[in-house]
């Protein structure tokens, strides 16, 4: 991309796949370190006593998951092959325990908008004649996405204002997904 050429599905699946496998193995030790804090004293390599009421599995991802392929890849779901997703059978997206929740937040704008703010980037790789194939790849996540795991946000406001919104919808996410997890314990 920096060399002004869009990625293709054949340089993603690979790293999508990465990136879910990073996340879950952050999730994962976090885990593994609360398991050991409640029956225990630990310490990190600071020597201080790690928190027992660390809530362990948060990870965020930030990237454009432009497809819902690409978000089901995220999810660690299987993905049909088709003659438009020709995945690799080596692509290993890792396996998820039943406690660890996906989301997505979908950020919204229009494509004149989304145009301005390209041209006024200064020193990013993203440049606005890739704008195009970008909105072309774009699958807007669906009602089963929206109703599921993703977030939809206007994006056209102000940056601190969007920042906001997604601080004030992730939080609510997350205070549900904690009296979910009490629920089924």
């Amino acid at each position: 991309m920096r060399s002004g050429h869009p990625l293709t599905d054949a340089d993603r699946w690979s790293w999508l796949a990465s990136l879910r496998r990073a996340a879950l193995h952050v999730v994962q030790n976090r885990d593994i370190q609360n398991s050991i804090a409640r029956h225990g004293n630990v310490q990190n390599e600071e020597k201080e006593e790690v928190p027992h009421e660390n809530s362990g599995g948060v990870v965020v991802i930030t990237c454009s998951a432009l497809r819902k392929v690409y978000r089901d890849i995220l999810r660690g779901e299987s993905v049909p092959t088709s003659e438009n997703t020709e995945i690799p059978n080596h692509v290993d997206v890792g396996k998820l325990g039943n406690d660890v929740r996906i989301h997505f937040v979908f950020l919204a704008l229009d494509k004149e908008e989304l145009g301005r703010r390209l041209k006024n980037r200064k020193d990013h790789y993203m440049k606005e004649n890739m704008l195009a194939s970008q909105l072309a790849t774009l699958e807007e996540p669906d009602n089963s996405e929206l109703q599921r795991d993703t977030i939809k946000i206007n994006a056209g406001s102000s940056l601190e204002e969007v920042e906001e919104a997604v601080q004030i919808a992730v939080k609510k996410v997350m205070e549900e997904d904690a009296v979910s997890k009490a629920q089924t314990e």
